[in-house]
């Protein structure tokens, strides 16, 4: 499976803010379709402004996991650096399958001399 070449790409953006004290602590994004990006980058983005508030992520990701669930897809992708056991650790929790390693492309922008290659993972939502 290949990714689509689009321009533009659907997606549903949300704000995350703590509960208790309505802190802004960053955003996430759940991308539709097959383009580039969710082949490369992944269906799921989150972007903590403090990374100190890690432990929210499996209750972040769980949620737009159900979001992709609810917009009919039929898997989500996960992407993450070969040595980034977190993350690695956080989509196996989901349920998520190693799908391969992808080349990334050198017109990419994810492309550096340090990061050829990316693991992809794959949670069949069906």
């Amino acid at each position: 499976e290949q990714p689509l070449d689009q321009p533009t790409q659907l997606y549903h953006e949300f704000r995350i803010t703590e509960k208790a004290t309505n802190e802004f602590l960053g955003t996430c994004k759940v991308y539709m379709g097959q383009e580039q990006t969710s082949y490369y980058e992944g269906h799921i983005h989150v972007l903590l402004n403090n990374p100190a508030k890690a432990n929210c992520l499996p209750a972040i990701y769980a949620l737009l996991v159900q979001v992709a669930k609810e917009r009919l897809m039929n898997h989500v992708y996960f992407v993450c650096d070969n040595k980034d056991n977190d993350s690695i650790r956080l989509f196996e929790m989901l349920d998520a399958k190693f799908n391969k390693s992808i080349n990334i492309p050198e017109d990419h922008p994810l492309y550096s001399k340090q990061r050829k290659t990316r693991k992809q993972y794959k949670l069949e939502l069906n």
